[in-house]
């Protein structure tokens, strides 16, 4: 966005190039060289063009090289994106589970709610990977789910900014819901952006909360506890108002598994979702305009550099002058 600061620094640093730019115009005019009035013309035109060029970049770099337009589009198909946490923290215990059993439980019951719908798994540490991509074989969804775990990679931390990236914008004649399963305690700092991201694109979601207000121990597949900095065992809850925030952001959602009324909710959605076969929906579509802006701002400054160059000095004009 161009309010960001460091866009507009780059902007107002068009300032002191116009202020030199234009005082050494006038000085030039005054001195009155022979050969220069042209010159100076089209100097100044190099100075409009400099400054042209010097704004459609920054303007492409601050993201506003991009335009978005709806079109409307019949849904044929229904695809249930099913997100999944399988950080270390996610095998904290919460009422004899750990979250990553309750998640995986709630998971498998909402697969029998509906039929004819596409399941597409994703696990997501520190890194991002799908396990089952999108399909109507419920058989090889459900056993990608006995796959999940800290185990699956080797990548430390839980970057849900990532994993809600991998998901992608919505598809031509789908309706995409996604279920993100986390305790919400993210290390990758971009959650809050992919969140509005996803959102916008079209996509339908839902941040289900795993584990309890309550801190929980942290422990790897083997057991043992994880330290923190300090070297201490690692306690951490589910961290609700990040969650909160994100669907808030995203426009989604916020379901804890603790709640007792969370299959309802989610099932409700399933249904919503998948009776929206047949209907109409409308679609955003972003449309870069960046390469269009860029090739201008290219040739804008092509000109300003040839339109700088200063004028060729006659030769021999100082040896007919001497004769």
């Amino acid at each position: 966005m161009i309010g960001d600061v460091r866009y507009l620094a780059l902007l107002l640093a068009l300032i002191p190039y116009l202020f030199l730019e234009s005082r050494w115009l006038r000085r030039a005019a005054a001195q009155a060289r022979p050969g220069w009035k042209g010159y100076l013309r089209r100097r100044g035109l190099a100075m409009v063009a400099m400054s042209l060029a010097w704004t459609l970049l920054t303007l492409i770099l601050a993201g506003m090289g991009r335009s978005a337009r709806y079109i409307p589009e019949r849904i044929q198909e229904a695809q249930i994106n099913v997100v999944v946490d399988v950080s270390n923290s996610m095998l904290a215990r919460s009422y004899g589970a750990t979250r990553l059993e309750a998640s995986i439980d709630m998971i498998r019951k909402l697969t029998a709610v509906q039929e004819g719908l596409r399941w597409r798994l994703i696990a997501f540490k520190g890194a991002v990977l799908t396990l089952s991509p999108a399909s109507y074989d419920l058989l090889a969804f459900e056993s990608a789910l006995n796959w999940l775990g800290p185990a699956l990679m080797d990548a430390p931390g839980s970057d849900i900014g990532r994993a809600l990236a991998e998901i992608g914008a919505s598809q031509a004649g789908v309706a995409q819901l996604a279920f993100i399963f986390s305790d919400g305690n993210d290390t990758g700092g971009q959650a809050r952006a992919a969140a509005a991201k996803l959102g916008a694109s079209g996509t339908r979601c839902v941040f289900v909360g795993a584990g309890g207000d309550e801190a929980s121990a942290v422990v790897d597949e083997m057991g043992v506890p994880v330290l923190d900095e300090r070297g201490e065992p690692l306690f951490l809850a589910m961290n609700r108002k990040a969650l909160e925030e994100w669907a808030r952001v995203a426009g989604a959602s916020f379901i804890s598994l603790d709640d007792p009324g969370s299959f309802s909710a989610l099932s409700a959605l399933l249904d919503e979702a998948a009776g929206a076969r047949g209907k109409w929906k409308t679609r955003r579509i972003l449309t870069d305009h960046a390469p269009f802006v860029s090739l201008i701002a290219l040739l804008a400054l092509s000109c300003g550099i040839a339109l700088s160059l200063p004028p060729r000095t006659e030769k021999g004009k100082g040896r007919r002058s001497d004769a």
